[in-house]
């Protein structure tokens, strides 16, 4: 990155001779948007266009490393068609134009390549075919309505039936002489097409675009003239061009997704194991060459093993990254996105998923009874059940608790709800502060939590890298905890039942929506949520609690 006296640039230099012979140079420098230093905005803008532009230089020099590409006869004439689209017709000599298309024509026949500049020592090469080739390229040329200049080349002679191979050569070598300028000039429009698409190709295919340029620039001029006349001509309908050899990978858009989007690391993860999946299965980490027909198959193997509720989820994921990345330059197959909308599937689960279920007064009594005598190591396994039934905070939210986030905020003991850099919050209306019930401080949290050192209040050891989450340890011991140790074994019946267990509670107390999607953590999408941006009071929400029903709380 580059800061010019105006703007900043990304500037990339090439080492690879193989890359800078493809891609015409040896340094990339392109302008970039928005300001690193400025405001949020700006910043937002600058990491986007580095974002875009550093993923698209990479896939450039990744196709110039691998090498030049051959271009199919459609593929050639859609390179010529967006070239078609950009040129004025006005500018093109008809017979200018169809001169250079017979000579290229005629040095294809013959397996010659020009490569500007063409001087005047250019000689053509013997060839068995030379005079039959040199033969028809005069009567071609004979056909022109040739500019009266004195240094257009006398084909007479060429067509003698004795023709000597040395004269054919002569002639052919005189010709493309004569000629260079035109010729140099459909071989540099080709180059720079080719360039702009981002297609490295060989010589000779250059030099067979420069011919269909020159092909498609006589008809053009031609078109213009009847235009001019008065006469209607036919539209000109070309192929589409290739995809370019610099198209983006699957990769890229994972990451433009993870930029925008921000998602946690696990998820993260989860997306780019799920585009391994389409990559193995079509055989290219190109989001070009990702069909609907792939996304079909795919679909169907999940099917045949996964429930319907996975299935979607899967689905749902990859659309979510290429939708977003779509949306920000990277285009995707709108077939594509099409076919990874879930709403053809069975409803949530399918029927093969078990629903949660909040704890009955027995069994919430059962646990907080039993959770005082558990003797682990991790103090987490101590007080998880108390916090979740008398909170309602999600397993992560509790893992990731500091020292600090216990506090008295208007005179109220809270729980600080926020994200940090241990922890992220599922989004942006879980962070939140929820008033310590009576029932809890009672249970002796607050006096306990106050003698803790700074930092988290439950250390675990480090997760693995597939399960980036802080509770992801404490999940698979809680879990064992309530099947074992506290003898509940109903599947719909887990830790995250704590959350379903408050919400019931407050619900059967009467207490406000707004006020339980506060203490919850739940983002309102409810009328009286948009005029309430400040958030519930603490005192309502300290009143909610303390409506709820706590005669299953047991004392000490």
């Amino acid at each position: 990155m580059q800061r010019c006296p105006n703007a900043w640039h990304y500037k990339r230099k090439i080492r690879d001779p193989r890359a800078q012979g493809a891609l015409g140079a040896k340094t990339i420098c392109i302008a970039l948007v928005g300001n690193p230093n400025g405001s949020r905005a700006e910043k937002a803008r600058f990491a986007s266009a580095y974002a875009r532009i550093h993923s698209d230089v990479e896939a450039r020099l990744d196709a110039a490393a691998k090498g030049p590409r051959a271009l199919t006869d459609d593929e050639r004439l859609g390179v010529a068609g967006v070239w078609a689209a950009t040129t004025q017709p006005a500018t093109l000599d008809p017979v200018g134009s169809e001169e250079a298309a017979c000579i290229f024509q005629a040095l294809r026949s013959l397996g010659l390549v020009l490569e500007p500049p063409i001087g005047g020592d250019w000689q053509a090469p013997a060839h068995p075919d030379l005079v039959k080739v040199a033969q028809r390229l005069a009567g071609l040329l004979d056909g022109l309505e040739h500019p009266g200049t004195s240094g257009w080349i006398d084909s007479g002679l060429i067509h003698a039936e004795d023709l000597n191979p040395a004269d054919a050569q002569a002639w052919l070598t005189s010709t493309v002489q004569a000629t260079a300028r035109g010729l140099e000039h459909w071989i540099t429009q080709a180059k720079t097409q080719l360039k702009t698409l981002g297609l490295a190709v060989t010589p000779d295919q250059t030099q067979a675009v420069a011919m269909r340029l020159a092909t498609v620039g006589t008809r053009i001029a031609e078109r213009h003239k009847q235009v001019a006349a008065g006469e209607i001509a036919p539209s000109l309908v070309f192929p589409n061009p290739p995809a370019p050899m610099t198209g983006t990978r699957l990769q890229d858009c994972l990451q433009r997704w993870e930029m925008l989007r921000q998602p946690t690391s696990k998820t993260v993860l989860d997306a780019a194991a799920r585009l391994a999946e389409l990559a193995d299965l079509v055989g290219s980490d190109r989001l070009g060459d990702l069909q609907p027909s792939h996304v079909s198959a795919w679909k169907s193997e999940l099917l045949a093993s996964k429930t319907i509720s996975t299935v979607k989820r899967r689905l749902g994921l990859i659309r979510a990254v290429l939708s977003t990345a779509h949306a920000d330059g990277l285009g995707a197959n709108p077939g594509v996105l099409e076919r990874l909308n879930t709403s053809t599937l069975g409803g949530k689960g399918g029927g093969t998923t078990v629903e949660r279920k909040h704890f009955s007064n027995d069994q919430a009594k059962h646990l907080i009874t039993l959770s005082r005598d558990i003797n682990s190591p991790h103090i987490l396994d101590r007080w998880a059940f108390p916090l979740g039934l008398s909170l309602g905070c999600r397993l992560e939210e509790l893992a990731g608790l500091r020292h600090q986030d216990i506090c008295q905020i208007d005179g109220f003991w809270v729980v600080v709800i926020e994200p940090h850099q241990d922890r992220r919050l599922k989004n942006s209306g879980s962070a939140r502060n929820i008033p310590i019930p009576d029932a809890l401080i009672a249970e002796g949290f607050i006096d306990w939590a106050q003698a803790q050192p700074d930092g988290l209040l439950f250390p675990d050891r480090k997760p693995p890298q597939s399960d980036p989450r802080l509770g992801h340890y404490a999940s698979k011991r809680l879990g064992t905890i309530l099947r074992t140790t506290m003898a509940i074994t109903d599947p719909s019946l887990v830790f995250h039942s704590c959350r379903h267990t408050v919400g019931q509670s407050l619900t059967d107390a009467g207490v406000e929506q707004r006020c339980i999607e506060s203490i919850q953590g739940h983002a309102s999408r409810g009328m009286t949520a948009r005029y309430s941006k400040g958030g519930i009071p603490l005192h309502l929400l300290a009143a909610a609690q303390a409506t709820r029903d706590w005669s299953w709380w047991s004392d000490r």
